[in-house]
């Protein structure tokens, strides 16, 4: 995530807040990978330290949970997430 005060980003040239926005959306990949790698490094230490990992299906889950999102999500932009 990148924030700025508005303050301050409303200082910047146009050019300078498209760099930005552009080194932004070109470090996603590369932040993936690391986010990717850390999961994988911090689930083998746990896994050393004798935790049992249980996978669950995750659509059927959600599949389940629709009518409590339905009830308690009535803000269009929050049924996005």
């Amino acid at each position: 995530m990148l924030l700025f005060s508005k303050r301050t980003w409303d200082t910047l040239s146009g050019a300078e807040q498209a760099a930005i926005r552009q080194a932004a959306r070109d470090s996603v990949p590369y932040m993936r990978k690391l986010w990717d790698e850390r999961e994988q490094k911090s689930l083998a230490i746990v896994k050393a330290g004798g935790a049992q990992i249980i996978e669950v299906d995750k659509a059927s889950f959600q599949k389940t949970m629709k009518p409590v999102y339905d009830k308690f999500l009535d803000d269009p932009k929050l049924k996005e997430w």
